[in-house]
């Protein structure tokens, strides 16, 4: 039956929490305002902060970067040299 069974640990509502908070905080140091979605293992939101004055997109976009991150197991921040090793249609 074990083989059956998913034993993979999720992200706790404490620690997303703590880490949408440190980005927020970041953000707040580095005086840009930023929308923060922090998503488990299966991409559905377990923390969303925003902060007043961010732009029309940005809830969007912070959930939408989340959840591709997840999806394809890496950063989104690590696409610019992925795709840079690819055609030119893709970038």
């Amino acid at each position: 039956m074990s083989d059956l069974t998913d034993t993979q640990q999720s992200i706790s509502l404490k620690a997303a929490l703590m880490a949408a908070q440190a980005a927020v905080d970041k953000a707040r140091s580095l005086g840009i305002r930023v929308a923060v979605a922090v998503v488990d293992r299966s991409g559905n939101t377990v923390a969303f902060l925003r902060m007043t004055g961010t732009h029309l997109h940005s809830s969007d976009i912070a959930t939408d970067k989340a959840y591709t991150a997840v999806g394809f197991g890496r950063d989104t921040a690590e696409w610019d040299a992925v795709l840079a090793t690819r055609s030119a249609a893709l970038r």
